[in-house]
């Protein structure tokens, strides 16, 4: 009875302050969460196979060698996954972004194997600010489904550094070359991990990270980020 109460007080309530679709501003039906069918039915999925023969995978080639490299979206200025990663980072869609972490689980199905994953890490300040960090969620979002464990125990960021959204690949590099460390663990060294960042653009970050396990002794690692910005 409490719960049919409150479920009542809630469809009065969208009535006047409906939750609205972060992909295209309508509306969302009593059947839609945080997605609305049209948008979740046009998420530009990039098909990528887990062979390493992807395009984003080639970003990598040369300057780390990661297991696997998967993305689930295709980022393009203005396009439908630019609006649902700013609703995620600068509007508190941290559900929002849990649920795509579960659709980008389900196409990943049994095809990638990470044992571990981890989220890129926010420095302090920046996770204070924002009050969680959007590739923990995405992060959870995906072991829900997959079944894997999630840790932000691993890996630290020691600096903030600068805005990397319009920083050029060396400045990206440069914001944070040094930023992250690994920490000790109970981790096998030949754990297979799983990095998990919202969106690969240039490769620094997710590299930078790579070196950091990589230095700790970590080998088998792969990246998985929610979009790949396709330039």
């Amino acid at each position: 009875m409490e719960a049919k109460r409150w479920q009542m007080v809630r469809d009065v309530a969208r009535l006047f302050y409906p939750d609205l679709c972060p992909g295209c501003g309508a509306g969302l039906l009593e059947a839609e969460t945080y997605l609305c069918m049209a948008c979740l039915g046009s998420l530009p999925r990039t098909g990528f196979g887990a062979e390493g023969s992807q395009a984003a995978a080639r970003i990598f080639h040369g300057r780390v060698n990661f297991t696997e490299v998967f993305s689930f979206l295709y980022f393009h200025k203005s396009g439908l996954t630019q609006k649902l990663l700013h609703s995620i980072k600068y509007k508190g869609g941290k559900a929002l972004a849990f649920q795509l972490g579960q659709l980008f689980g389900n196409t990943m199905g049994t095809k990638c194997s990470p044992e571990l994953l981890i989220p890129v890490p926010l420095h302090a300040s920046r996770l204070q600010q924002r009050g969680y960090n959007q590739s923990e969620a995405i992060a959870r979002g995906m072991a829900a489904v997959l079944g894997k464990e999630v840790t932000t125990k691993l890996l630290i960021r020691e600096g903030s550094g600068r805005g990397q959204t319009r920083a050029s690949r060396l400045n990206r590099w440069s914001n944070v070359e040094t930023k992250f460390n690994c920490l000790p663990a109970d981790y096998a060294v030949n754990t297979h991990i799983g990095l998990i960042d919202d969106v690969l653009t240039t490769g620094a970050t997710l590299e930078a990270c790579h070196r950091a396990l990589d230095k700790a002794g970590y080998r088998h690692i792969s990246a998985f980020t929610l979009a790949y910005a396709e330039y």
